[in-house]
C-alpha cells in the first residue's frame, strides 16, 4: 500500500510538469502596428506542440507567430496542442484573437495658404473620430513651394499616418515701369499736362486683383493692372506710387515706391524702342511720335553743342539713336533710344494701300489692304514683341482684348511688305 501511495504521487508530480501550455496575445491587435505578432508564453512552457486557428488567420504553427499583412480583420481562436504520447496523456489550450483594422483618418481637404502666412489649423480629431496631432513642414524644391501635412494618430488609436502635400501660393511681386522709361510727368505754363504717364504693374491675369496708393494713400478707383498719371502735383512736388497686388487666395504684396517726377519742359517723343527696318532706311522712316524731332547719335541733348543728325542719314544695323522734340520752340530736355535692326528688314517696302480701325481699339483691330496680309506682329512702346499671328486673306481681325491698356506698335506683313501702325489700346 505504501508503494501505491508513491506512485501515485509520481505520477501527479508528472502532470502538472507537462501541464504548462499556457499561452497568450495582446489582443485586440491594431492590423497596423507591426507586421507580425509572438504568443506571450507561460513561465515553463511546453514546447514540441502546434498552434493552429480558424480560418483567416495566418499563424506559423510552430512558433505561434501571426503574419498580420497575410490576415483579414476578425475574431479567431488560437489553440496550442501537445499530442499525447506513453508519458504525456495530451494537452492544449486555446485563447481568442481579435484583428481590429486599421482606419484611415478622414479630413476636409487641406486648405491652400499664403506664403508668409501661418498655415491653416487642423482639426485634432478626424472626421471618423480618429485623435492625434498635426506637423506641417514648409519647403522650397525647384522654387515650387509645399507645405507637407502630416497626421500621427494617438497610440491608443488603431488608425494609420497620414500625409497631404499642397502648393503654397506665393503671390506675384508687382515692379512698376512705364512704357517710355521715363518718370516724369510734363505740365504747361498752366500746370495742365501735357504728357501723361503711365504705370504698369508686370502684372495681368482673371487671378489678380489692383489697389493703386499715392504717398500712401489708397487711390479711389485705381484697381486696374496700370495707373496713367494725368494731373498735376501741387507745387510740382514728387508723388511716390505703390501698387498692392492680390492673388484669387487673398495673397498680397506691396510693390517697391515708384517716384513720379514733374516738369514744366518738353517732354521726349514717343517711339517702339526696338524696329526692323527695310537696308538703305534713313532717320525719316523710323516710326515715331512727336513733333519737331531731332536726332543724335549720343544721348547728349543737354549740350547745347549738340548738332542734330539730318533726317536723311542712312541707318547702320544695330545702332542706336536718341530723338528729341521741339514744342514752341523748345527742345525736350530728354531724348527716347531706338535701336534699328535692318537684317530682317531687307526689301521690304510700304503698303500702297492700308486702313485700319477702330483707334483706339477695347478689343478688336480690323485691318484692310489690297493685297494678302501674311502677318502681323504687336510691340509694346518698350519695342518688346507681345504678339505674333500669321494669316492669308486681305482684311483681318486681330485681338488685342487681352493686352493691357496703352499705346502698341502692330507691324503689318505682306509679301515684301510691311508697315507700322500706331494703336492706342483702351
Amino acid at each position: 500500500m505504501k508503494k501505491l501511495y508513491t506512485f501515485l504521487i509520481i505520477t501527479l508530480v508528472g502532470l502538472v510538469a507537462n501541464a504548462q501550455v499556457e499561452f497568450s496575445y495582446p489582443t485586440p491587435i491594431c492590423m497596423s502596428s507591426s507586421s507580425v505578432v509572438a504568443p506571450i508564453l507561460s513561465s515553463n512552457f511546453t514546447g514540441g506542440g502546434t498552434f493552429t486557428s480558424s480560418p483567416g488567420l495566418m499563424i506559423n504553427t510552430v512558433t505561434g507567430l501571426i503574419d498580420i499583412s497575410a490576415s483579414t480583420p476578425g475574431t479567431y481562436v488560437v489553440t496550442y496542442t501537445i499530442p499525447a504520447d506513453m508519458n504525456n496523456p495530451g494537452m492544449s489550450a486555446s485563447f481568442i484573437v481579435t484583428l481590429i483594422p486599421s482606419v484611415v483618418p478622414a479630413f476636409n481637404d487641406i486648405p491652400a495658404f499664403c506664403y508668409g502666412n501661418n498655415p491653416p489649423t487642423m482639426p485634432s480629431v478626424s472626421n471618423n473620430g480618429v485623435s492625434g496631432t498635426w506637423t506641417v513642414t514648409v519647403s522650397n524644391v525647384l522654387n515650387s513651394t509645399t507645405a507637407t501635412y502630416t497626421f500621427n494618430p494617438n497610440y491608443n488609436e488603431c488608425a494609420m499616418s497620414i500625409t497631404r502635400s499642397i502648393t503654397v501660393f506665393e503671390p506675384v511681386t508687382p515692379i512698376i515701369y512705364t512704357s517710355t522709361d521715363s518718370n516724369t510727368v510734363y505740365v504747361d505754363e498752366n500746370n495742365t499736362v501735357v504728357a501723361p504717364l503711365t504705370l504698369s504693374s508686370g502684372t495681368t491675369g482673371s487671378n489678380y486683383t489692383y489697389q493703386w496708393f499715392l504717398n500712401g494713400a489708397l487711390i479711389a478707383g485705381a484697381t486696374a493692372d496700370s495707373y496713367t498719371v494725368n494731373t498735376a502735383s501741387a507745387n510740382g512736388a514728387t508723388r511716390t506710387f505703390t501698387l498692392q497686388v492680390t492673388n484669387s487666395l487673398g495673397c498680397s504684396v506691396v510693390s517697391s515706391g515708384f517716384d513720379v517726377y514733374q516738369s514744366s519742359g518738353t517732354p521726349p517723343p514717343v517711339a517702339p524702342r526696338n524696329q526692323t527696318l527695310a537696308s538703305g532706311s534713313t532717320l525719316a522712316t523710323i516710326v515715331i511720335s512727336g513733333t519737331g524731332i531731332q536726332w543724335y547719335d549720343a544721348a547728349t541733348t543737354k549740350n547745347t553743342t549738340a548738332i542734330a543728325l539730318p533726317l536723311n542719314t542712312l541707318l547702320v544695323d544695330g545702332a542706336t539713336y536718341y530723338a528729341t522734340q521741339m514744342i514752341n520752340g523748345v527742345e525736350s530736355l530728354e531724348s527716347i533710344p531706338v535701336t534699328v535692326n535692318l537684317s530682317l528688314g531687307m526689301g521690304e517696302s510700304e503698303f500702297v494701300s492700308l486702313n485700319y480701325s477702330p483707334n483706339p481699339v477695347k478689343n478688336s483691330l480690323t485691318i484692310k489692304a489690297s493685297t494678302i496680309i501674311n502677318s502681323t506682329s504687336i510691340y509694346n512702346m518698350r519695342g518688346q514683341l507681345v504678339k505674333t499671328s500669321t494669316h492669308n486673306q486681305a482684311e483681318i481681325v486681330e485681338d488685342m482684348s487681352e493686352l493691357s491698356r496703352g499705346t502698341y506698335f502692330v507691324r503689318v506683313s505682306s509679301g515684301n511688305k510691311t508697315e507700322v501702325l500706331k494703336i492706342v489700346k483702351e
